[in-house]
């Protein structure tokens, strides 16, 4: 794991912020932390992997002005910039609820794994990002095996303070994978004759409410959920097994 930055300074964020928003890739992977562990009621860190290998850990607990005079809200809500989450749903409540942020431009890797599932006449499951990551491409950073304990026992884990070195590394562990190894893996693989944007797939994740436009989505799309729904799979392929190693059902608790 590279050098990870811990960032609780107006002046340095902005500062960061700009130059991601200013980078020729113009993606980041992101992963909000915070309180309680198990659903994320209030965002306690934001952690933002750059496509160059930099990972800055936003402290918003000890300086929620990070948020407004730091520009992460600037840059969470940028058009022009995409930010890879992994289920970014408890993250677009939270941000919205506790910051007013409305997150832009989202590539989540959980929703575009989903749509992969549906296209093999699977029922979307959920996965962690460390799964998925192992699944396509290779080993995914660790955390030790006591900070991972702590992680388990302590809801409130990512709302002590100081941050350890500990704390650091596992706050980007998480997001370390999503850019720029994940991204173009799913990325390439959405591509491939499905016929929809990942725009057009993340938008319900962002904003649980939306209803698309029924004149916006194929009649491919379509067809492929309702044979889903009703044709029962008998005898998995190979693809399918692959695609289901790993993940559990959409009622359960999201796999962290």
């Amino acid at each position: 794991m590279g050098k990870v930055k811990m960032v609780s300074s107006c002046t340095k964020s902005a500062q960061i912020v700009k130059k991601i928003l200013l980078d020729k890739t113009p993606i980041v992977g992101v992963v909000c932390k915070g309180i309680p562990y198990e659903r994320l009621d209030t965002i306690t860190l934001v952690t933002v992997a750059t496509w160059s290998g930099d990972v800055y850990v936003f402290d918003v607990k000890s300086n929620s002005s990070l948020m407004f005079d730091g520009g992460l809200m600037r840059m969470l809500q940028s058009v022009d910039l995409t930010k890879v989450f992994h289920d970014c749903r408890d993250s677009s409540k939270t941000l919205s609820r506790q910051f007013g942020v409305r997150l832009q431009n989202i590539f989540d890797t959980q929703a575009v794994y989903s749509l992969l599932m549906q296209e093999q006449d699977l029922p979307a499951r959920l996965i962690n990002v460390k799964e998925l990551y192992r699944k396509y491409c290779g080993h995914p950073e660790t955390v030790d095996r006591s900070t991972q304990q702590l992680m388990s026992e302590d809801s409130n884990f990512w709302s002590r303070r100081p941050l350890s070195d500990a704390m650091l590394n596992a706050a980007a562990a998480d997001a370390i994978p999503l850019v720029p190894f994940l991204f173009e893996n799913l990325n390439n693989m959405m591509s491939k004759g499905m016929g929809t944007s990942f725009q057009d797939v993340c938008l319900p994740f962002v904003s649980p409410r939306a209803k698309s436009n029924p004149r916006d989505e194929t009649s491919n799309t379509s067809q492929r959920k309702r044979e889903c729904e009703r044709s029962p799979i008998l005898k998995l392929n190979t693809s399918q097994k692959k695609l289901l190693k790993g993940t559990v059902p959409l009622n359960a608790q999201s796999p962290r």
